[in-house]
């Protein structure tokens, strides 16, 4: 994910020459930019990526074996704790 989602960072021919499966993003949560930009975001979603971002996801891992891969989010990992639900999980600050 080229500069943190920022609306110029990447085109739909990249996208599609690319042609990854997922795309992840290092933002802030409460980032003064809004990080990514949701035109980003959408533009990832319709070239068939999956989406991952730091603002949402919290720390993103992803682990490799022999004949495949898959993506680990932390706060995926701990969202079924009831306890957790109380904080919230928003990408801004109003």
């Amino acid at each position: 994910m080229p500069h943190h989602g920022s609306r110029t960072s990447s085109s739909p021919p990249l996208l599609r020459r690319v042609a990854a499966q997922a795309a992840l993003a290092s933002v802030a949560r409460y980032s003064a930019w809004k990080l990514p930009a949701q035109s980003v975001i959408t533009r990832y979603l319709e070239n068939d990526y999956s989406w991952y971002d730091t603002a949402t996801e919290g720390q993103i891992s992803v682990e490799f074996s022999k004949d495949n891969w898959r993506v680990l989010s932390l706060r995926r990992q701990i969202m079924p704790r009831w306890y957790h639900q109380w904080f919230g999980v928003t990408r801004y600050s109003s």
